[in-house]
């Protein structure tokens, strides 16, 4: 069987339709033109802003070169410094040494600045001319203070992680014990001691008897008289004779 095909064309398409077609396919690529532009922009402008300058900011005199040769060697001086701050940044590692090298920079730039103030009063300026300087020098101050105070805080930081030195430990001796002052009591004289009786035995407490009794050896009564007690006593007591 047959089929039977018709052809149809189309309506051509309207200008809207066109105009969506082409910014689909050109609107991405500006969209990265445009991101290519900024990132290449952040790399090559100049950063002024570390520096607090600007044409904006600068007076008529100094747009137009006309500063004083004095003035104009501060700033280049100024420039210098910074750039060396700027250099110490990025290529030492980041360290107490590093911190602190920033904290002297720093405080070389606030002195600079703050010679470059003196310099103004000097100048052969209109006031408000000068004004405007002063103020830009106040700016880099502000700008030098910030970073002189950050600085010293990373070098207390690096001050406080760094751990105690390791002290050897030696043999703990133990404590002495107190001395306790005590009174020294000196002691008594011991008592005399009384020598004790020697007791007589006891054959020699008892009296003698008379009948046992006797002159000691070598000892002889007188004639005619009679002993009291021994041999013999008995013949010479009274009534015998």
């Amino acid at each position: 069987m047959s089929k039977l095909i018709i052809k149809q064309e189309l309506p051509p398409p309207s200008a809207q339709e066109r105009l969506v077609d082409i910014l689909q396919v050109i609107l991405p690529i500006i969209l990265l033109i445009i991101a290519i532009a900024a990132a290449v922009s952040l790399y090559v402008a100049p950063d002024t802003d570390s520096l607090g300058q600007g044409q904006a900011s600068l007076p008529a005199a100094a747009r137009t070169n006309s500063l004083p040769n004095a003035y104009l060697a501060q700033e280049r001086e100024l420039n210098a410094l910074a750039l060396a701050f700027d250099d110490a940044v990025e290529t030492q590692a980041e360290s107490h040494a590093k911190n602190a090298v920033l904290v002297q920079k720093a405080e070389a730039l606030l002195s600079h600045v703050n010679a470059m103030d003196a310099l103004v009063g000097t100048l052969t300026l209109d006031a408000q001319d000068k004004q405007v300087l002063l103020t830009r020098h106040q700016y880099q101050k502000d700008y030098w203070e910030s970073k002189l105070v950050f600085h010293r805080l990373r070098m207390a930081r690096f001050t406080a992680d760094t751990p105690a030195p390791v002290a050897v430990e030696a043999k703990e001796t133990p404590p002495a014990p107190p001395v306790v002052e005590t009174q020294v009591t000196e002691p008594s004289p011991a008592p005399a001691s009384v020598p004790e009786a020697v007791t007589p035995p006891a054959a020699a407490q008892q009296p003698a008897s008379p009948d046992k009794a006797a002159l000691p050896p070598g000892v002889q009564l007188p004639p005619g008289m009679c002993p009291l007690f021994g041999p013999g006593a008995a013949e010479c007591k009274a009534g015998k004779h």
